[in-house]
């Protein structure tokens, strides 16, 4: 079920209201930035991360009852655990973001009905899922260098 739904995912082109863009356009200020502020839709389903994240909490959870230790020792865990989450949420980020390359027009989506642009149109066939997350492991091991 996760396999078709990722596949049906990564398949659909991102797509931008034509109407709202013009609109952002003509009343963005000169100089303003507002109009470069994209949020990408994610390709990898939040819930996804949410339940590592929650078996990860259990497996410490579990571990913290089975250790007898002082406080000091448990809020040092607790803080490297938040350190942790955080690290963690960052990389399923960054998977999510280059996961974006392999959707139809990329990350630019489908082009604007006024765009001269001509896209090529990604064909995510060439590539099996294994290959795909082969090179997103590369991408994400080399931003993070």
């Amino acid at each position: 079920m996760e396999k078709d739904r990722f596949l049906h995912t990564i398949t659909e082109a991102i797509s931008k209201n034509s109407r709202e863009v013009l609109n952002q356009l003509q009343n963005s200020e000169i100089g303003s930035y507002e109009h470069f502020e994209q949020h990408f839709p994610t390709v990898l389903p939040l819930d996804t991360y949410l339940k590592l994240e929650r078996r990860r909490k259990d497996q410490r959870t579990a571990q913290q009852e089975n250790d007898l230790q002082s406080t000091q020792v448990i809020e040092t865990r607790t803080f490297l655990a938040e350190c942790e989450h955080i690290h963690n949420k960052v990389l399923f980020d960054c998977i999510n973001d280059s996961l974006l390359q392999f959707k139809p027009y990329g990350k630019d989506g489908s082009p604007l009905p006024w765009s001269r642009q001509n896209r090529r149109l990604k064909p995510i066939e060439d590539f099996t899922i294994e290959e795909m997350f082969e090179i997103v492991k590369h991408d994400v091991s080399s931003k993070l260098i």
